[in-house]
């Protein structure tokens, strides 16, 4: 200790200033000098004898001046070493003799020691009591003092008044020390140290901010502070406390005032080179301008701090920019931009992992999180909240773990994938920790409790113990709790169907969540306890109050902008719908769909488009039926046209503006390389979001994609503000275009009927259209699902018993009745079935449904080739949605094929004979046999012939440029071809899916691994890589295994090859929905090719084909013997998607 802390020093030097009071003896004197030497030597042994010798000496002597100075030398000493009891008594021991001697300076630093020493050992009640007294000791002196001796005491009693304030502090009596540290500025103020008068008044306002929740208070507090600080040129220190002025500011609602101290910061700080505050400065701006939904302004302000941090000299705390980031995202989200807040907060997430910081990665986790289960991906919402929860746990965050527990256990309960024993365990520990924070909270509640003056206190009494709960029980707890009795309630309301139960679990959600401060994420955790609260009273018949709660919950809602006030639009349609009100419900579901299709719209990768309509589907779901209810009632043909309107615009939307784009691209002229270019960018984008997906992504990668995304961003925005300035109508031309009833029939011949379905777990819908009629009809909803699964089992595998074959006819009978016979008026005379499927319906060819005999009794046939299966009767072609098959339409009529080649073919690729055990990116895997996770890719033994009978059928040799076999069939030679100039393609070779390749995320086909190949395909044409080719056929025809299929997505169907090669612009494509026999596949392909060389269209062409199939028997090398094709398993697997002429 410095003999600053050996007051009894001090308190002589000020003594010798003030008060001649008597002073030592010589002898007792040199000895405390001695021990003096010795304590600011360190030497606290030699130290304690000198004082102790010293004591003794004054004590001989009777020097009472002595005896008080070397006791409180011993207390210093004892205080010194930590021995504080024997402090104390030293300090005790030495104030009578300083009474006695009448040495008030002398008896006012012992008692400043006291009070230190109490504090030191927590019993600060009894450190304001001896600053208490030290005070009015130095009120004594004060008035007694000379004017240059009254500075010297001030500049002492400030010193007391800090003590004392942060005592006060630490007891919680916080007006007590915010009026302490104000007396204390006073006090240096007066003395001329004006820093120290400015510490003074910045720790009061930061009790008052933080603590009292005071902004206002705080704000006048800080403006002074600051303003003694630059008086004492601590300019750092002063900009500091104005940032803290611009925060109070803007706690207190004074948003202008918060503005002018940021920008005034940020001036500052330029000037004086103070680059951290530059960056704190844009971002408190960013953080204004959000709080008053000026988005693009705080991001503008949040961007230019992030880049001043990446660029400046300051790095700052690693923490920094990945809070920017995570700031950033989550005004994206608020925007609707969903693919730019999940690169933000996965760029965040790793900027965390890298700062070692737990609880910001578990919090930028959790932010994927929530984004990810509002767009409805189970999956991925699933990942990243176990994720959080371990680095929650590691960071010893309670409530945060309570809340991913209760987020898991809820996914888990409502159909996340989990298994039974995981969801047990996610609510036993879950149910734990509330229940210990819970205890702590209660443990916290008894001392509120306490201060109640009965069991049953006033309002007045209720209102403050209301206030001291908000303040004594930490936020934390308070939003873990309100979030657990949420989660809780849904699994109440949509699982166990309590409906009571979770009106009380919503009721008590909401009691934690409106005690919390108000700001913008409490505020949508209290939308969430309303919006769950009122559809619990929808489904309990409380018709009114749910309609009130839906009612006030807009109007909360509505300044928030968040992209989900679609859910409360549809709840208050719903409500209104089961009230009778139907005007009002059509006007609340126009309203939330307007705003499900704007956030959709504003999405760049297709990925996030589907998963925006796919969590919202439902809304479209119970819109259509109503509209449909209408029409019934009123026979307003309005009503029927304007349900399929609906319904098509919740069909295959992404498409459809994929669809548009790669229209205008091919128009060519300013607008199309414009588009030309936007596409380019978002289909890296998109290659780069699926890389992302990948399982156990290395790190360093995981952050190279993410800079390269950055730049993909930023060349995007770019292109979009070109965009908007050389194109006005740009936007306009690319936006998808629902069609209507008219247009559809514009485009149907008389021989077309359109079936477009919509299925649903109630009730299911058929859309039949033709030429010049429309109508809907209902269908079963969910029951219908196990027919069509066990029909499906009978198509994938040859039928061979009496018993299966029996089996199929009847399924195929009953599926014909539930989903085409409702419409059979509407099929009389007509040659041609178009088929827009949903759901299951899109593994389903329809061409095997079979009809039931004249009297509508199922016959059992004598052979498979007898059965009247569909394909007998009709063409049957498949489009994704009624909108995309009128693109196509006319975009057709306008294309020029005269002068395109006849055909491009690519079969039997190398696969090799060894098996494939190499990482795809080491440089020695030698392709023999293709393992593709357990999937072993034999030689597709008779695609080689059947492409040879192919081009024979066209009249092209075998060794030209457009015949590609074996080791010619490879990626690098798909790329090198003009492919725009084919009217046909043919691919024979397999096709994965991508959850069947370990480092693939995405439906491939996989051709030769071509030895001078670029990028490490090792064979594969991946989707993405599709949608990039430059097509004008006719026809792509993918004759392989399961070709057809790919993710099953809710609204857009079945994402895979077939989408991407339409895309690319082709105007049909030929795939497969199972896995296909590879002999009876070929010669279904040479008598598909012959008809269609002889100028049939392509619909009629494989109806024809499938015919000669399905009557034909052939030796199959597969089993050694003769076998009649007449299963379905290998005529049926092959279906038209597309232009069908």
């Amino acid at each position: 200790m410095a003999m600053a802390a050996l007051d009894i020093g001090t308190v002589n030097t000020v003594h010798s200033e003030i008060d001649p009071t008597p002073t030592m003896t010589p002898p007792v004197l040199a000895l405390y000098r001695e021990g003096e030497a010795a304590f600011q030597a360190g030497d606290m042994r030699k130290a304690r004898e000198k004082f102790q010798a010293t004591l003794e000496q004054a004590g001989a002597l009777r020097d009472e001046t002595g005896i008080g100075a070397s006791l409180a030398a011993l207390g210093s000493v004892h205080q010194a070493l930590q021995e504080y009891p024997q402090a104390l008594e030293s300090f005790s021991a030495a104030l009578p003799y300083f009474a006695r001697t009448k040495n008030l300076p002398a008896e006012w630093e012992t008692l400043m020691s006291i009070g230190k020493v109490h504090d030191q050992m927590g019993n600060h009640a009894s450190a304001i009591e001896a600053f208490d007294r030290a005070l009015v000791i130095g009120g004594t002196l004060l008035g007694k003092a000379s004017e240059q001796e009254k500075l010297v005491i001030l500049q002492h009693r400030a010193k007391a008044l800090l003590l004392k304030a942060q005592a006060h502090e630490k007891l919680g009596h916080l007006t007590e020390a915010v009026e302490s540290y104000r007396q204390a500025a006073a006090d240096f103020q007066i003395v001329g140290n004006l820093e120290m008068a400015g510490i003074g008044l910045e720790m009061a306002a930061t009790i008052s901010r933080k603590q009292m929740r005071a902004p206002r208070q705080a704000a006048t507090l800080y403006a002074e502070a600051s303003a003694l600080l630059q008086a004492a040129g601590k300019v750092a220190d002063a900009t500091w406390a104005r940032l803290e002025l611009g925060w109070s500011h803007y706690e207190a609602g004074n948003d202008q005032e918060a503005l002018a101290a940021f920008t005034e910061v940020i001036e500052v700080a330029e000037r004086e080179r103070l680059p951290k505050f530059v960056v704190y400065g844009y971002e408190q701006l960013g953080a204004v301008f959000e709080s008053l939904g000026e988005f693009e302004q705080a991001l503008t302000h949040y961007q230019t701090a992030l880049q001043r941090l990446q660029e400046g000299d300051w790095k700052g705390d690693p923490t920094s920019e990945p809070w920017i980031l995570v700031q950033k995202g989550k005004i994206y989200r608020v925007l609707s931009q969903h693919e730019e807040a999940i690169e933000h907060f996965r760029q965040a997430a790793v900027k965390y992992r890298e700062a070692q910081e737990a609880k910001g990665e578990a919090e930028a986790l959790t932010q994927l999180a929530e984004i990810f289960y509002w767009l409805g991906d189970g999956k991925a919402t699933i990942q990243y909240y176990k994720q959080a929860l371990e680095l929650y746990k590691a960071a010893g965050d309670l409530p945060k773990q309570v809340e991913a527990l209760a987020a898991l256990q809820e996914l888990g309960l409502l159909g996340g994938g989990m298994s039974s024993i995981e969801i047990h365990e996610y609510l036993v520990e879950g149910g734990k920790l509330v229940e210990e924070l819970v205890k702590k909270e209660q443990k916290l509640m008894a001392s509120v409790w306490g201060k109640a003056s009965q069991d049953k206190p006033s309002m007045e009494e209720a209102q403050q113990l209301l206030e001291e709960w908000q303040k004594t029980v930490p936020v934390e707890y308070r939003m873990a709790i309100g979030t657990f009795a949420q989660k809780m309630g849904k699994v109440q309301l949509e699982i166990t169907r309590e409906l009571q139960a979770a009106i009380d679990m919503f009721n008590l959600a909401f009691v934690y969540h409106a005690s919390l401060p108000v700001n913008r994420d409490t505020t949508i955790e209290k939308a969430k306890d309303l919006y769950w609260l009122a559809e619990a009273f929808r489904q309990k018949g409380k018709l009114n109050s749910a309609l009130v709660l839906f009612r006030g919950l807009e109007r909360m809602v509505r300044p928030l902008r968040t992209p989900e006030i679609h859910h409360v639009y549809a709840g208050l349609a719903r409500t209104y719908a089961d009230l009778g009100d139907t005007d009002n419900a059509v006007h609340s579901y126009k309203e939330g769909l307007a705003t499900l299709e704007s956030t959709q719209g504003q999405q760049v990768t297709e990925e996030i488009k589907m998963d925006v309509l796919e969590g919202a589907l439902w809304a479209y779901r119970g819109f259509v039926p109503l509209l449909l209810d209408l029409y019934r009632k009123t026979k307003e043909e309005r009503y029927l046209h304007e349900a399929f309107h609906y319904h098509e615009r919740g069909r295959a939307r992404a498409f459809l503006e994929l669809l548009s784009k790669a229209r205008i691209t091919r128009l060519g002229g300013e607008v199309g390389e414009l588009a030309a270019k936007e596409e380019e960018i978002r289909r890296q984008i998109t290659r780069i979001h699926h890389q992302l997906r990948a399982p156990k992504l290395d790190e360093t990668e995981e952050a190279h994609l993410l800079d390269q995304l950055d730049h993909l961003r930023e060349s995007w925005h770019t292109l979009q503000r070109e965009a908007a300035q050389q194109s006005p109508r740009y936007a306009q031309l690319i936006s998808p275009r629902i069609v209507t009833v008219a247009e559809v029939q514009s485009v149907l011949d008389d021989d077309a009927v359109l079936l477009e379905y919509s299925t649903g777990p109630e009730r299911s819908i058929l859309w039949a259209i033709t030429k010049d009629q429309a109508h809907a009809y209902t269908l079963p909803g969910r029951e219908v699902v196990p027919t069509l699964e066990a029909y499906l089992k009978t198509l994938r595998e040859p039928l061979m018993a009496v018993d299966e074959v029996s089996r199929h006819v009847r399924l195929g009978q009953q599926l014909y009745e539930g989903l085409v016979w409702p419409a059979e008026q509407q099929l009389r005379g007509k040659k041609h079935l178009i088929i827009v499927p949903d759901g299951l319906l899109y593994y389903l060819p329809f061409e095997t449904l079979i009809l039931p005999d004249s009297q509508g009794r199922a016959k059992a046939p004598e052979s498979l080739a007898e059965v009247p299966y569909l394909v007998k009767q009709f063409q049957v072609t498949y489009v994704p949605s009624a909108s995309i098959l009128v693109t196509q339409y006319r975009e057709q009529s306008s294309r020029d094929r005269k002068t395109q080649l006849p055909l491009a073919a690519f079969g039997d690729p190398v696969y090799g004979e060894a098996r494939f055990t190499a990482d795809p990116d080491s440089e020695t895997g030698q392709v023999t046999h293709l393992k593709l996770r357990g999937i072993l890719l034999n030689r597709l033994e008779f695609s080689g012939d059947e492409v040879r009978r192919i081009a024979q059928i066209w009249g092209i040799p075998l060794d030209s440029a457009h015949i590609n076999l074996r080791d010619r069939a490879t990626v690098e030679r798909v790329r090198e071809l003009d492919l725009s100039q084919y009217r046909l393609l043919h691919f024979a070779t397999h096709a994965v899916l991508g959850d069947e390749v370990r480092w693939a995320t995405q439906p491939a086909l996989v051709l030769s691994h071509g030895r001078g190949e670029k990028g490490n395909t090792y064979g594969l044409l991946p989707m993405t890589d599709i949608l990039g080719l430059k097509l004008n056929a006719e026809l792509v025809v993918l004759s392989a295994c399961n070709t057809g299929l790919g993710e099953l997505r809710g609204g857009e169907g079945i994402v895979g090859l077939t989408r991407a090669f339409l895309y690319a612009g082709a105007s049909a494509v030929m795939v497969s929905l199972w896995r296909v026999e590879d002999q009876s596949t070929s010669f279904l392909m040479e008598r598909f090719y012959q008809r269609l060389k002889q100028g049939e269209g392509k619909a009629e062409a494989l109806r024809q084909a499938k015919l000669e199939v399905l009557h034909t028997t052939v030796d199959l090398k597969a089993i050694g013997m003769r076998q009649p094709l007449s299963s379905p398993f290998y005529w049926a697997p092959f279906i038209l998607v597309g232009a069908w002429d």
